[in-house]
């Protein structure tokens, strides 16, 4: 009976290890944080790199000078 008990915590272990790499793993290669220099649209940006977070102002959200 213990020896069982040991087998399913060392399996869980390893099983809890494997994950918490395999997570890290695919994170670290094939997620990218997003940047206002990747040229989409995500975040809080309201357009593609521009406005929000972003330092650079969108196109759309300014207007033409008047000349009174």
């Amino acid at each position: 009976m213990i020896i069982r008990r040991r087998r399913v915590q060392y399996g869980s272990g390893t099983l809890v290890f494997l994950l918490l790499m395999g997570t890290g793993i695919y994170f670290g290669f094939f997620c990218d944080p997003a940047s206002c220099f990747d040229k989409e649209h995500n975040s809080d940006e309201r357009g593609a790199d521009c406005g929000g977070s972003c330092v650079r102002i969108c196109s759309f959200d300014v207007f033409k000078p008047t000349v009174l």
